[in-house]
């Protein structure tokens, strides 16, 4: 009597471990880039809520709601380092009680102004006293905003 043997189809437990760990150090190999992707999206998302928080500011200048005279400020812009927040409000003596506009930051950006601190104002004309260098970070990048 003669036996045959049957032929298997599929993969074998090794074969199939040799795969995913091919799969496994191609994602790991990936993971650098598309967390740079990420980090330069929320770089950028920053960078307009600052061009937002200024246009906003110098809108709320001109109004010039307080009343401000000759070069007084009229407006400014806050970083709440707290809730991570920018804000607008008018310059008065109330803390940025009353806020006119509002924007969270996105999750791990800081937000520096060189050679100065937050808050900007700016005076009744909209006008900043000097350009202002406002530098962005998060994961080892980098980027400068100059408002002026």
């Amino acid at each position: 009597m003669v036996r045959r043997r049957r032929s298997q189809a599929g993969l074998t437990l090794i074969e199939l471990a040799i795969v995913l760990l091919i799969v496994g150090l191609l994602a790991l190999m990936a993971t650098p880039l598309t967390s740079s992707w990420g980090a330069s999206a929320d770089l950028h998302t920053a960078g307009g809520q600052l061009n937002q928080a200024y246009a906003h500011a110098r809108a709320a200048a001109l109004r010039n709601a307080g009343g401000a005279k000759g070069e007084e400020g009229a407006a400014r812009i806050v970083l709440d380092p707290q809730v991570r927040e920018l804000r607008v409000c008018t310059l008065a003596a109330d803390n940025c009680q009353k806020v006119l506009w509002r924007s969270a930051l996105p999750v791990g950006v800081e937000l520096s102004v060189l050679g100065g601190a937050f808050p900007i104002n700016l005076n009744n004309l909209g006008l900043l006293d000097a350009p202002v260098s406002v530098q962005l970070a998060k994961g080892g990048m980098t980027d400068v905003h100059i408002l002026q």
